[in-house]
């Protein structure tokens, strides 16, 4: 083990040793020969200390711009909305909306337009001396002096004066009435009749006044009608005389008004069944009804105008 030890390490000091003396050979051996002395060279002066410049005074630091006030807040303005006016004659009544959010409205003013103003609350009314068309203002002021005017119109048209009340007419002619008298005559017969007749429009009235009396008025049994007959032969209004007509010596007089209910030709009878004479007397209108016929059922008879 040594002597392989020894032998890695021969060549390494082999080399060592040559390195060496290689080395030792190259560097010479006398001592290097000094430079002649020199004086030495002169000490520059040392240059002047340069005066600084004078230092410039800071500017002065500008002082702060005021902080600007704040911008106030707007205070809302005042609404006001006017309805349209009602008109009654000369009175006129206006209504509507006044609002302010965040003030308060204290008081409304009115310029009628006529001369004449006032303060009132909705709703105000005024009334007006002359007919005529008028622009009317309208202020609302809140508790800040502020305040907004709306305008409107009205047109005032008075009443005319009622004219003077027509004189009344003069009253209508009484109607002409037409007068007829008869005795009837006949024996002892039912349906003994006279009857007379006129062509009449649907409207026209049948007024008038009927006196029935008999010559002999003790009879309990003598029955008679009154009638009038349209064009039909319907009969639209009968009346019925009592036994014993006459019995106070006095006629019976009857009172009708009737209104004709069609056109045609109507009739006015009387139907008698007495076997004595019967007095008729009719005044009617309106006039020139005709005689038109009589009969009897039985017996003969006459009729005899008075």
């Amino acid at each position: 083990m040594v002597n392989g030890m020894m032998r890695r390490l021969f060549p390494v000091v082999a080399v060592s040793l040559i390195l060496t003396l290689c080395i030792t050979s190259c560097i010479p051996t006398s001592a290097p020969t000094l430079a002649p002395a020199t004086e030495p060279a002169p000490v520059p002066s040392p240059a002047p200390t340069p005066i600084p410049a004078p230092t410039p005074a800071p500017a002065p630091t500008p002082a702060p711009a005021p902080t600007p006030a704040p911008t106030p807040t707007p205070i809302p303005m005042i609404k006001l909305v006017l309805s349209p006016p009602e008109v009654d004659g000369s009175q006129v009544t206006i209504n509507g909306v006044v609002t302010s959010e965040k003030t308060k409205v204290i008081r409304m003013h009115w310029v009628w337009g006529d001369g004449s103003s006032g303060d009132s609350w909705f709703a105000a009314t005024h009334t007006y001396d002359q007919a005529g068309t008028y622009t009317i203002d309208v202020t609302a002021y809140d508790n800040f002096e502020r305040k907004v005017t709306e305008t409107t119109m009205v047109t005032i048209e008075l009443p005319k004066p009622a004219p003077a009340p027509a004189p009344a007419p003069a009253p209508a002619p009484a109607p002409a009435y037409q007068k007829i008298m008869y005795v009837m005559k006949a024996g002892w017969s039912v349906g003994t009749f006279i009857s007379f007749r006129k062509k009449l429009e649907a409207g026209d009235n049948i007024t008038g006044l009927a006196e029935i009396g008999g010559v002999y008025v003790n009879d309990p049994y003598t029955k008679w009608y009154f009638q009038i007959v349209d064009p039909d032969g319907k009969i639209e209004y009968s009346w019925l005389g009592g036994h014993g007509i006459g019995l106070s010596g006095d006629p019976v007089h009857l009172d009708f008004n009737r209104v004709a209910s069609m056109s045609g030709v109507y009739s006015i009878r009387v139907i008698s069944n007495s076997h004595y004479p019967l007095n008729l007397y009719i005044k009617i209108t309106p006039e020139n009804w005709w005689y038109h016929e009589s009969g009897s059922a039985k017996y003969a008879w006459f009729v005899t105008k008075e």
